[in-house]
């Protein structure tokens, strides 16, 4: 008994982890088609009391989002990870421009910060954006916006 228990132990365990294996190469292949090449457009440093910032604003041609929305962004001089952040909308900007507002706290950020220097986008090569996540809240009935704050 303690063989066969063992063998269907050992079987489950297989397909968990092959399930797992599926769901995580399935997540990657859903990321690929909704990842787009980012291009530079401008990054600011700023601190002030409540820390350091930086505004990322890059142009990403067939990339569409909506208010409320986010994205994960790649930076390869900074990570191999892709970390999220909340898409800043601009209603003056052309649709493939994309706007970031990112509080420099953790080791990608603090790196991103330390790339951008002395106002050089050139140093930040290889911005890949993947996105939109999230849905859009929706204004109250027979509103037609909705607030933040």
């Amino acid at each position: 008994h303690a063989r066969v228990y063992r063998t269907a132990s050992v079987l489950a365990i297989a397909v968990v982890m092959l399930a797992a294996s599926a769901a995580h190469l399935w997540q990657k292949v859903r990321k690929a088609r909704k990842s787009f090449k980012a291009t530079v457009l401008s990054c600011e440093i700023s601190s002030d009391s409540e820390g350091t910032h930086t505004f990322l604003h890059l142009r990403a041609p067939g990339f569409k989002f909506k208010p409320g929305q986010w994205a994960y962004l790649q930076v390869r001089s900074a990570s191999v990870v892709h970390h999220p952040f909340t898409i800043v909308p601009d209603p003056d900007e052309p649709s493939n421009r994309i706007r970031f507002y990112i509080r420099t706290q953790g080791a990608f950020t603090r790196a991103l910060a330390d790339k951008q220097g002395v106002a050089r986008p050139d140093r930040l090569r290889q911005i890949r954006i993947s996105g939109p996540y999230g849905r859009p809240p929706l204004p109250a009935p027979g509103g037609d916006a909705a607030g933040f704050v």
